[in-house]
């Protein structure tokens, strides 16, 4: 499994490939991307983070093959206990279906260390 590490404070994006090709679907299709954080798979949804296209968080270019970007803020890892190890997620849920799909082939573990020049 990947480990996505982030500094504490850093305001860099994350970015994803995502294939649509074996879905049948294109970027026309899509209604709304997550991206979860989690302590636990049974927390609610935005116990850590909860980041969503529909919410301007996540932007994508792309039709069949996507360069998902995972907008992140210098305080959006303020509530991640540093060094712990939390599950992420990044789910798309399509025009007409009523869950985000699931059917993903990968998910990530999530981990921010501590950023070297605490008060800067």
């Amino acid at each position: 499994m990947q480990t996505i590490t982030r500094k504490k404070g850093a305001f860099y994006n994350e970015e994803f490939q995502v294939n649509l090709q074996d879905y049948g679907k294109s970027a026309s299709d899509i209604e709304n991307i997550f991206f979860s954080v989690k302590a636990k798979l049974t927390n609610p949804d935005n116990a850590i983070i909860l980041k969503t296209y529909l919410n301007a968080e996540i932007t994508y270019t792309g039709t069949k093959n996507l360069v998902v970007t995972v907008v992140f803020n210098t305080n959006d890892t303020d509530v991640c206990v540093i060094d712990q190890i939390y599950d992420a997620g990044l789910f798309l849920k399509f025009v007409g279906d009523p869950i985000a799909d699931e059917n993903i082939n990968q998910t990530f573990q999530f981990k921010v260390t501590q950023d070297f020049l605490i008060d800067n």
